[in-house]
Parts: C-alpha cells; sequence; structure tokens
C-alpha cells in the first residue's frame, strides 16, 4: 500500500519538499490515532486497549514502558543470549535468580514481582489470581473501578 503511494510521487525540480499531515494540520499522536480507527475497515486493526495506554495518567515514560510491554517488545533478559551477549545459563531472572527472565516472568511470574502485585491489589481492597498474559492482566486492571482513599 505504502509502495504504491510512493510510486505516484517524483521529485519535482526547482520545488522545495515539505511535509504535511491530513490537509495541512498539524500532526499529532491523538490526531494519527483518529486516522487509525477511520482506517480500521480498510486495513489493519487497532488495538484498542493497547492504545488506551496513552491517557496521561502515569508519566511518559511509564506509558511508553506499559505500550511495549503490551506489545511484546519490552527488552529484558531473554533476548541477551539471541545477541550473543550472554549464555543461555546466565540467563536467569535478575530478582529471583530462579528462572528464566522472559518478559511475563519478569512482570507477572517472578515471585518478587507477584508479591508486589499482591500488595498493591491489597492496598486498593482488590484481589488478583494470575493472569494467562500480560495484556488480559492490563486489561484486567483497566477495567476495575477503584476507589482508594490513599
Amino acid at each position: 500500500m505504502l509502495f504504491n503511494f510512493l510510486q505516484r510521487h517524483y521529485p519535482r525540480r526547482y520545488q522545495n519538499d515539505k511535509a504535511t499531515w491530513c490537509n495541512n494540520n498539524m500532526f499529532s499522536i491523538k490526531s494519527s490515532y483518529c486516522k487509525a480507527i477511520a482506517q480500521a475497515d480498510k486495513g489493519p486493526v487497532v488495538n484498542r486497549l493497547i492504545g488506551s495506554v496513552w491517557q496521561n495518567i502515569a508519566p511518559p515514560k511509564v506509558e511508553f514502558m506499559v505500550w511495549l510491554t503490551l506489545l511484546g517488545k519490552l527488552n529484558t533478559k531473554d533476548m541477551l543470549p539471541r545477541k550473543g551477549t550472554l549464555t543461555e545459563e546466565e540467563n536467569y531472572c535478575t530478582f529471583c535468580n530462579t528462572y528464566i527472565e522472559d518478559l511475563y516472568h519478569l512482570l507477572i511470574t517472578c515471585p518478587v514481582s507477584w508479591r508486589t502485585w499482591n500488595a498493591v491489589a491489597n492496598d486498593l481492597g482488590q484481589t488478583i489470581a494470575t493472569p494467562i498474559n500480560l495484556v488480559s492482566f492490563h486489561e484486567n486492571w483497566v477495567s476495575r473501578k477503584i476507589s482508594n482513599k490513599v
């Protein structure tokens, strides 16, 4: 699709290049997201749950980390053996040093992480169960109506 679009355009002599976005409007993440939603029937599906991360509730670096996590792109130790930086024998969780450190283990099933999640849930008067995956865990937390006076 992009290739076909670019084939219809060519450099023009004696004219400066210019970048435009949707009828010369300013680019923003929101306008990009709205355009993606409008194009959903014509192309790839936009995962609204993953897009819901960008709510300005947390600092941008936290929202970025959650976004990468939900996409499964957050770097963890299990990527290092594939890059030749660590051996498979060195790929153990930084916190518990018992299991291989992958994204799901590091953020959910590691005993240290799981104790932290349970402590947060208890402080909020909630109970949690081990999720199937990170996306369902995020969806479960986002869907809760929590009122906390702390």
